[in-house]
């Protein structure tokens, strides 16, 4: 299946939020700025949201959808396109993934999305619960069974167990990729050379 196009370089999924919070704000009579003004942000980040350059909170989803008047409708667009899209809007490998046979990764510093523990995600996501949530959602086609789960190969630099990914008190000992009971995974580990 081919992975879905990108509109200049943005996520389908934030375009569509961003076109439903700019007919609002139309709809209002408002400019960017002054939207933005009301709800503690800048008229660039209102530009962002609306040309699905980035991501925004579900806070500010609430927020303008109290100021539009929008009865909950703008949270439920959230809900629907923008909470999954956790990612960076350039970073739409959860939708290719899904649909992989074989996936194939090389990990330097941090153990693969794939394999990350909760604690592990959290601490690499500064808490962002909403991007915590998506990024061990994507764990669950390793272990579907219709269609099978991918082939995984995985070359993952002893550095990724070893090394702290971050300096939290809460994250003092490296996290290990998560073991699934009935399942076998064979870890290789290659010294770096010289």
């Amino acid at each position: 299946m081919t992975p879905r196009r990108k509109h200049n370089g943005t996520s389908p999924t934030l375009l569509a939020f961003g076109n439903q919070l700019k007919r609002l704000r139309n709809g209002a009579g408002l400019s960017q700025i002054r939207l933005a003004h009301h709800l503690g942000a800048t008229g660039q980040y209102v530009y962002l949201v609306e040309k699905g350059q980035t991501r925004c909170r579900r806070e500010f989803a609430s927020e303008a959808d109290k100021f539009l008047n929008a009865d909950g409708a703008l949270v439920q667009y959230w809900l629907d396109l923008v909470m999954d899209a956790a990612y960076p809007t350039w970073f739409d490998w959860p939708s290719v993934e899904v649909e992989a046979a074989e996936i194939v990764s090389h990990s330097v510093n941090v153990v693969d999305g794939l394999f990350q523990t909760p604690g592990y995600v959290s601490a690499l996501l500064s808490g962002d619960k909403e991007a915590i949530e998506a990024r061990l959602n994507r764990q669950h086609i390793l272990s579907r069974s219709d269609p099978p789960p991918p082939e995984y190969t995985l070359l993952l630099d002893e550095a990724a167990l070893v090394t702290n990914s971050t300096s939290t008190p809460t994250n003092s000992t490296p996290s290990r990729p998560p073991s699934r009971p009935g399942e076998a995974a064979q870890f290789f580990l290659t010294p770096r050379s010289g």
